[in-house]
């Protein structure tokens, strides 16, 4: 987390504010939702002043007043965490006697992120982090929250020499006995947040979250999601057509995410000054589809069909274009039950990039990564320290990308995950069909670059 914004405040999930309440556009004067602001606070007048512009183009002041209610600008929290500076807003509906929702907000190099975190719907796990909204009814209400926590002054904790936490010590009382509940603190919850970040991540399958509204307001914002589309386009494909905003926006985040590893970004660049984007873009839900299935490359025509919208992330957009790289040296249009060496082959090849480029470089963004090693859990015939041995002698110590591999290894590794993978779908596959491996090619492209030099 160092040197970076919390990861919770990068959710790219709005386009005209698409969340799940279906916010429309309607009409209504803003004057009492946003404060009137002089540039004593910069940071906070500049956040303020953009998701004013982006209210005007694409409103949803009415629906949020609706469903949230109006935040209180006045009693607005500012916590430092890390490098960011983020704006904590308590939010009081007309018909609700205690503060239910709080709006985070952030500016950062990008555009304004922001996170509203609602008493209605937050998941069941995170009911101990409800000591926020009993906090702002106390301090900004003037009343007692109806859990029977109160609150002591609010205390700074000093963690080295810049990190400062906001803490608070809880209490509650009952018989004439007060009683000592615990202390909380601002950042512990937002970096739970996290887990809004992604949802599912990547094509191995995982969980998904739950949680309110979220958004991203580009710094470029041009006609607010338009330029998003733009860059789509210039990267990666030719067609998103039937792709909503909030779906093209989440598409732009893993796009930029994968970008942001220079040996993927190699790869991209090969790709596309020789012509080949991927033909199309879609969203889609098979008649047959099963849980855990998250997106699929189709070799027929170079194309990526997504299943479920929390898929769209970047570890399960650089696993499928690793297919469409494969395709596009190989030509090959296999079968899924015969996918099983070029999947192992897409794996390491992912492995060797993750290790090498992120793992020190970005903790965070390799913690979101979509996929663990080859033999992660697999330790029938010591697989898992074999796989991971060699993974460190092939990268000099995970330092540098090799220009070529043993493809007979390559091969040997397909043979024993097939045998042992713990991964249902991953088991039904064929792992000896025969199959032109490709990974030099790719490794030569990314090795020859100035990305790891």
């Amino acid at each position: 987390m160092k040197n970076k914004c919390i990861s919770f405040l990068l959710v790219l999930l709005c386009g005209c504010l698409p969340v799940k309440e279906d916010f429309t556009s309607r009409e209504k004067d803003t004057d009492s939702f946003f404060p009137i602001l002089t540039r004593s606070n910069a940071t906070l007048f500049d956040i303020v002043e953009v998701v004013k512009e982006y209210n005007a183009a694409c409103p949803f002041v009415d629906d949020f007043t609706q469903f949230y209610g109006y935040p209180i600008w006045e009693e607005v929290l500012n916590i430092h965490i890390d490098a960011c500076e983020v704006y904590v807003v308590p939010i009081k509906h007309p018909q609700k006697e205690e503060i239910e929702s709080i709006w985070f907000l952030s500016k950062q190099p990008d555009g304004i992120h922001f996170f509203v975190f609602a008493r209605v719907e937050r998941p069941e796990d995170l009911k101990d982090q409800d000591w926020m909204f009993d906090y702002f009814t106390q301090n900004v209400l003037k009343i007692s929250p109806k859990s029977g926590l109160f609150f002591l002054p609010k205390q700074q904790v000093t963690k080295g020499l810049i990190d400062v936490e906001y803490c608070n010590d809880i209490y509650s009382s009952a018989g004439g006995q007060t009683y000592y509940q615990g202390r909380h603190c601002w950042h512990e919850f937002i970096y739970i947040a996290s887990r809004f970040e992604e949802g599912s991540t990547g094509s191995g399958g995982g969980g998904s979250g739950g949680g309110s509204l979220s958004g991203y307001i580009p710094q470029n914002r041009g006609e607010v999601a338009s330029a998003k589309v733009v860059t789509l386009e210039n990267k990666l494909v030719n067609y998103t057509k039937n792709l909503t905003d909030k779906q093209v926006l989440k598409l732009e985040d893993a796009l930029a995410k994968m970008l942001n590893i220079c040996g993927l970004n190699t790869l991209n660049q090969y790709l596309v000054e020789r012509g080949r984007k991927l033909s199309s873009i879609v969203f889609i839900k098979p008649q047959d589809w099963v849980e855990g299935q998250e997106a699929e490359f189709n070799a027929k025509y170079s194309g990526l069909n997504f299943y479920e919208e929390n898929n769209i992330t970047m570890g399960t957009l650089a696993h499928e274009y690793i297919h469409f790289f494969q395709a596009s040296l190989n030509n090959w249009n296999l079968s899924n039950e015969q996918r099983g060496k070029l999947e192992v082959e897409r794996h390491i090849l992912l492995d060797i990039i993750y290790e090498v480029d992120m793992k020190k470089r970005d903790s965070d963004l390799f913690a979101n990564r979509g996929q663990t090693r080859l033999f992660n859990g697999i330790r029938t015939n010591n697989l898992e320290n074999e796989y991971n041995k060699w993974l460190s002698e092939i990268t000099d110590k995970f330092s540098k990308i090799p220009q070529s591999i043993d493809i007979n290894k390559v091969a040997y590794w397909a043979v024993e995950y097939g045998k042992y993978t713990i991964n249902p779908e991953y088991g039904k596959y064929d792992y000896t069909v025969n199959y032109d491996f490709v990974i030099n090619s790719m490794l030569e492209i990314v090795s020859n670059s100035n990305c790891y030099k």
